[in-house]
């Protein structure tokens, strides 16, 4: 996708490799492209002799970089499966991604859903058997708090409970009657397993620095290849 003097703003760059070329002094014309027709040329059929060639080896590549998350470990599966047997080349691949892993994983520690992960697994590192929603939005609260943002579930504890409700359902935690109480989530093995997985995915603080001892936070900073 060329864009000329223009940046992508607010699209989507999480999936996307992005390359700055120095300026030329002039835009690029016609007869640019004429008078490079030979070289185009050359470069396309020794293109698509590559394709012809490794089609098979891409299709069944089993490169990864797990450790990665979202759009950018996609990006490094996807680019890194085209440079066949050429390790030093997706070495270099994996550095150049670096950074803008990092960036990705910096903004979505930041949406509402890794919050919300963030709390559950300070949770489950007190190795909690259940939670109630309302201890969950306390827990929210506090990490929001200490990050300076604004409270994300206020208010009196009906409305409390329906946004939190609205946040695990949409991560996939539902919530279910605990005992006169009120509801929550129960914290079974599949349970806490599934918060640690997401918790990496959407790179919150406490699942990437993890917890000494925690099976499960051993298990994901250490993703198998």
């Amino acid at each position: 996708m060329y864009l000329g003097n223009h940046d992508m703003g607010d699209g989507p760059t999480d999936g996307c490799l992005q390359i700055t070329l120095p300026g030329r002094g002039r835009p690029l014309m016609w007869a640019d492209e004429f008078e490079q027709k030979s070289a185009i040329q050359h470069l396309q059929n020794k293109m698509l002799g590559y394709r012809l060639e490794n089609f098979q080896s891409v299709r069944s590549s089993v490169f990864d970089v797990p450790q990665f998350v979202g759009a950018t470990r996609r990006l490094a599966r996807n680019l890194g499966a085209c440079l066949v047997g050429a390790p030093e080349l997706q070495d270099r691949l994996i550095t150049v991604l670096k950074a803008q892993d990092e960036g990705v994983r910096m903004a979505r520690s930041e949406e509402p859903e890794a919050i919300v992960l963030e709390a559950l697994l300070l949770l489950c590192h007190q190795r909690r058997k259940i939670a109630y929603v309302a201890e969950i939005a306390l827990a929210t609260n506090k990490i929001l708090f200490a990050r300076r943002q604004i409270t994300l579930i206020d208010g009196p504890d009906a409305v409390r409970a329906r946004k939190l409700g609205g946040k695990l359902k949409s991560l996939g935690f539902h919530t279910v009657r605990l005992d006169a109480a009120g509801r929550g989530i129960a914290f079974d093995p599949h349970i806490v397993k599934r918060i640690h997985e997401l918790a990496r995915l959407n790179g919150t603080a406490t699942a990437l620095q993890g917890l000494p001892g925690c099976p499960y936070c051993q298990e994901f900073s250490n993703p198998k290849e």
